[in-house]
């Protein structure tokens, strides 16, 4: 590879050598956030991870030139075997397209008004109060960022993209990338009436 853009074939070939680890524990503050969005999910679930990616050229290209999705991140992080050992989630067909507006590129300064938002709106018959909401979703930000205002990678959809997913209306996805730290933290959330 060069410093032009991998090819397909060397994307697809990094996606099967990209390194991942679980991470043994999370912070107060994205564990305090999960806990009061489980309240507000309570006919559904909420899964939440940390992890370490190991440096690979490709990927760190890919990101650097902000890529990322266009790559195919988004369909195959999901079959990196930490994540999918958490997660067991596969997209369905075509559920998760490639295309940067099919999967919302947030910044990080926007984070916590999606998280936020999506606990003041709550679930099926939970909902969390505004400055409550706020709050927890402030901390929680900062810590999926890991305090990096620039450059972390943050990706939401409330598409159902895999049988996880109720698919009524209270399904989430949140991935973030911080490449200074390689800590990628991922949650999905569901909930039902």
């Amino acid at each position: 590879m060069t410093n032009a853009s991998p090819t397909v074939p060397e994307t697809l070939q990094m996606f099967r050598e990209l390194e991942c680890q679980r991470l043994p524990s999370v912070s107060e503050a994205e564990s305090a956030f999960v806990e009061a969005l489980g309240t507000c999910y309570a006919n559904g679930e909420v899964r939440y991870a940390s992890f370490h990616v190991a440096p690979h050229p490709v990927f760190d290209l890919l990101e650097e030139r902000g890529r990322l999705v266009e790559s195919g991140f988004m369909h195959h992080v999901w079959s990196l075997p930490a994540v999918a050992e958490v997660f067991r989630c596969a997209p369905r067909e075509g559920a998760l397209p490639y295309a940067r507006s099919a999967f919302g590129n947030l910044t990080a300064l926007d984070l916590d008004g999606f998280l936020a938002r999506t606990l003041h709106e709550g679930g099926a018959y939970e909902s969390t109060a505004a400055p409550v909401a706020q709050s927890l979703a402030r901390a929680c930000a900062d810590a999926m960022v890991d305090g990096r205002l620039d450059g972390a990678n943050v990706f939401a959809t409330n598409e159902p993209w895999c049988d996880f997913f109720y698919d009524v209306a209270w399904d989430v996805t949140l991935v973030t990338f911080v490449p200074q730290t390689r800590r990628l933290r991922v949650l999905i959330a569901t909930d039902t009436d």
